[in-house]
């Protein structure tokens, strides 16, 4: 079962972002590399550092 960005509340910017590059689920996400993710249109370092504490949850 692929889980929609849209779960992960991101800033809209970011979920805009994500959605015009064609990634819709947090699997894609966790699949992409940072280095792939600066390769996104628009992609900035703060929004990074947002999916990023937004996958990697605390136990």
């Amino acid at each position: 079962m692929s889980t929609p960005i849209e779960e992960l509340n991101l800033n809209i910017r970011i979920y805009n972002t994500l959605r015009m590059s064609g990634i819709r689920t947090v699997e894609q996400l966790r699949k992409m590399t940072i280095e792939e993710l600066y390769k996104v249109e628009n992609m900035k370092r703060e929004h990074i550092e947002e999916i990023a504490r937004s996958i990697i949850r605390p136990l």
